[in-house]
């Protein structure tokens, strides 16, 4: 059986076993999440309350995947996310997360919006994967609509090189 990690900050994803707990104080959404999350499982799942880079960090390749939707978008600078996802996975392991894009002219690798999230470009994604020893595949998409409008995003699946690599 495969080892994941699906991460995350409060019920963005199906099951919650790690939460993110970063710049926001949401222990109380992340409680309620944590529990709902556990409620919901259809396997036994080991529930982690603490900041995601430092959980990852101590995790040494012992996931084959690990999965964030959503949650990244309250991180700006992703390098030491990329290193601690790489040092988690197996040899051959993935790591896939989405991100608001950045188009702007600006040039800055990532930029905090006014709603609290952080937009990257994808030039900067490709560099930290690589940095951090990952091959990665960026993919466009809309990741939602907000106040009427689309949310352009990024769907990175990025692979830890060794084991079988069926990326």
């Amino acid at each position: 059986d495969d080892e994941r990690a699906e991460v995350g900050a409060g019920g963005r994803v199906a099951h919650v076993d790690v939460v993110l707990q970063q710049r926001i104080d949401a222990r109380h959404l992340v409680k309620i999440a944590a529990r709902d999350a556990g409620k919901r499982a259809l396997q036994p799942v080991e529930l982690v309350e603490g900041e995601l880079t430092e959980y990852l960090q101590q995790q040494r390749e012992a996931f084959d995947v690990i999965v964030s939707a959503d949650t990244l978008v309250y991180f700006g600078d992703l390098q030491d996310f990329a290193v601690a996802a790489a040092g988690a996975l197996r040899p051959g392991g993935r790591v896939i997360f989405t991100l608001e894009e950045s188009k702007d002219d600006d040039g800055d690798d990532f930029t905090l919006r006014p709603h609290g999230r952080y937009n990257h470009r994808r030039t900067y994604v490709e560099r930290v994967m690589a940095g951090a020893g990952l091959r990665a595949a960026i993919g466009s998409a809309e990741l939602r609509m907000e106040a009427g409008a689309p949310v352009d995003g990024l769907v990175v699946h990025a692979t830890k090189p060794g084991g079988d690599d069926h990326a």
